[in-house]
């Protein structure tokens, strides 16, 4: 599989100001909100249709500045006390992704700690969180664990035990540490608290080595690590 651009996708744009950054972050929460709001809004149809036509100018108004990544999707810098700012663009991470909660992270002693609210726009059953966005959550949570030892790799596999719904508009934490490693394996455990309960508990085995399928070196991924 031939990627388009790997430079870009790892070092962004490098002209790009902290002053851009700033009001590229502005830009994506205020459509994170727009995005909340969205999910229960019920107006008339007159306002409905305004409310459309600023949606569809604003859209017009991006398309001349759409081009490549202004940040790195992937951080050269790995950072223990804010390891949300690798993945700018990340689903469940990014601050640069306008459809991301986002989730905050960081390690400490040996534990990845990750806390997020997710809102109606992540609603399964009612009042609670899909079980296909915990599912993301505890993929994020449990890879960024293997950083703990520098032993990043792809997710082999996933397994998440429901003991409870996860409640929307509640704040969760999620704890994640390396169980045991053996090679090139790591095997990662988790918790996820809501108001003190244990509601998912969860297990992944990650793989140190390259995805063969795109074409990324050992080199792409090299990263500074800050603890």
């Amino acid at each position: 599989m031939k990627l388009e651009n790997l430079d870009n996708y790892f070092n962004g744009d490098p002209n790009f100001s902290a002053e851009q950054e700033q009001q590229l972050l502005r830009l994506n929460a205020a459509l994170r909100s727009v995005i909340t709001h969205t999910i229960k809004a019920n107006a008339s149809a007159e306002a409905l249709s305004a409310l459309a036509d600023q949606a569809e100018a604003l859209d017009e108004a991006i398309k001349p500045w759409v081009g490549e990544r202004a940040l790195p999707a992937y951080s050269k810098v790995f950072k223990f006390d804010d390891v949300s700012a690798t993945y700018a663009y990340s689903p469940i991470t990014g601050r640069a992704n306008p459809v991301a909660p986002p989730m905050e992270s960081r390690i400490e002693n040996d534990e990845v700690i990750s806390e997020v609210t997710f809102g109606t726009t992540y609603e399964g059953p009612p009042g609670c969180v899909h079980g296909g966005i915990v599912a993301l959550a505890w993929d994020h949570v449990l890879a960024a664990a293997t950083m703990i030892n520098d032993s990043r790799g792809p997710t082999a596999t996933l397994q998440i035990t429901y003991l409870k719904p996860t409640p929307l508009n509640v704040p969760l934490q999620y704890k994640a540490w390396i169980d045991r490693i053996e090679g090139k394996k790591s095997y990662v455990k988790g918790q996820c608290i809501a108001a003190g309960q244990v509601v998912t508990e969860a297990e992944g085995l990650f793989i140190n080595t390259l995805i063969r399928e795109i074409d990324v070196t050992e080199d792409d991924l090299k990263q500074q690590i800050e603890k």
